[in-house]
């Protein structure tokens, strides 16, 4: 008959005890990620900062094209020029040099609601149907945000132009699409004379700070665009009826004309929202270049 030293049972016991141990840290983690997922979420967020300053700290600033420049408008702005941000004449101004200047295309966040009917409209719409490459940004409220809404009196937008700037890619794979309740646009005709509209709306996180930005909404039966990614496919020369989308994996812009004889796939990972991680090369006043519009209407 075998006889059991005093060390099997104690292993036997430390090992029932380490299992038992294991299995209550899962049932809690389980347990805190069911009822507080955000804890996880801010861990998740103070991780990924971290990060990105340990990489802006060891290489500096990330890569940034030389393309693309921001043309600031503030305070300082409206300030030296006498101006207000009602002043549609600035806008033509800035408009016409920027043009002048050669710019292939022209993402404008400003946000014009109101046709107020002045004469500075009829110089801000002609420029903008003369250079043909301005894009302008709508609003998306999305349902969850528009309960109680009258959507009817806050919407702007006529479905035509909706339809217009809708896309419809082959998804590849299904997720989780943030579904949008309301679009705002700028005035009509400012709109119809739009190379095109894409949304700007950006959800922070419950800290308050973006580092998602959702690409796609889905509108009805299609998609809307961020602003920057409707303007991007027409400089790279991508149709959106060619564009991938598997949700939770990528965005993919097939044979995007990169380079006077260079063209290649471009992939944007995504997540099953179809947000993207905003890759920041840097602090913001250390990344773009950037020209304040009271310089360059001063030049």
């Amino acid at each position: 008959m075998q006889r059991h030293s005093g060390w099997n049972i104690n292993r036997r016991v430390l090992l029932l005890g380490a299992g038992v141990i294991s299995i209550s840290f899962l049932l809690a983690y389980l347990l805190v990620f069911i009822l507080a997922p955000s804890f996880f979420e801010s861990w998740q967020n103070k991780i990924t900062d971290g990060l990105f300053n340990l990489r802006y700290t060891l290489a500096g600033r990330g890569e940034i094209s030389p393309y693309i420049i921001h043309v600031v408008l503030n305070d300082t702005s409206y300030h030296t020029l006498g101006s207000t941000h009602n002043d549609n004449n600035l806008y033509y101004r800035v408009l016409k040099t920027i043009s002048e200047a050669g710019v292939k295309a022209t993402a404008c966040d400003m946000f014009f609601s109101k046709d107020n009917r002045n004469p500075d409209n009829n110089l801000l719409l002609e420029q903008v149907n003369r250079q043909s490459n301005i894009y302008f940004p709508v609003i998306l409220y999305p349902d969850y945000y528009t309960i109680g809404f009258d959507r009817d009196a806050i919407s702007t937008i006529n479905e035509a132009y909706i339809e217009k700037n809708l896309w419809y890619p082959r998804i590849l794979k299904n997720g989780k699409p943030i579904d949008a309740g309301m679009i705002v646009a700028p005035f009509a005709t400012l709109s119809e004379h739009a190379k095109g509209l894409g949304h700007i709306t950006c959800e922070p996180d419950s800290d308050g700070i973006n580092r998602r930005f959702t690409l796609l909404y889905k509108y009805k039966d299609g998609y809307f665009p961020a602003l920057m990614l409707r303007m991007l496919t027409d400089v790279l020369k991508v149709s959106p009826s060619g564009i991938e989308v598997s949700f939770g994996r990528y965005i993919r812009l097939p044979d995007a004309q990169c380079g006077e004889f260079v063209r290649k796939d471009i992939i944007i990972p995504i997540d099953s929202h179809g947000r993207m991680t905003i890759n920041f090369a840097g602090p913001w006043n250390n990344s773009f270049i950037h020209f304040p519009i009271h310089n360059i209407l001063k030049a």
